[in-house]
């Protein structure tokens, strides 16, 4: 097999296929085995929830800001709810950095943790949801 395989293992089916996948796979190829990825519908239902929080103009530290602002807090908001593992480090111009996860490694539970954490900050300011 020289191609790339995934199987979202949901019935027995896609596990024969899977255990078939690795029985011809090519020696030194690689399996992982983990935990459900976010899905399409979860990060469309984030980002949604984060234009709402832009529509509606709301403030922080006394002024709006844009998707990617409210993105970066949040996240690190939730990291910091959760007890998520973050650095803080020392930037290339000298400036402190936080990193934290990108929302595009989260699992699905993780990413349905911060999207009501998110729902919680919007119900505690106010803000009208789209959806849900």
């Amino acid at each position: 097999m020289t191609e790339k395989a995934i199987f979202r293992l949901v019935h027995d089916v896609s596990r024969r296929l899977a255990v078939e996948a690795v029985t011809k796979a090519e020696d030194g190829s690689v399996v992982t085995v983990g935990p459900a990825t976010r899905g399409l519908d979860q990060s469309a239902r984030f980002h949604a929830m984060l234009a709402d929080i832009v529509r509606a103009k709301t403030l922080w530290d006394g002024s709006t800001h844009d998707i990617e602002f409210w993105k970066s807090l949040v996240v690190s908001g939730w990291a910091i709810a959760t007890k998520a593992q973050g650095e803080v480090t020392r930037g290339i111009e000298g400036e402190i950095v936080l990193i934290r996860r990108s929302t595009t490694t989260m699992s699905k539970a993780e990413m349905t943790s911060l999207i009501d954490y998110l729902a919680a900050f919007m119900d505690l300011r106010g803000i009208a949801r789209r959806e849900g």
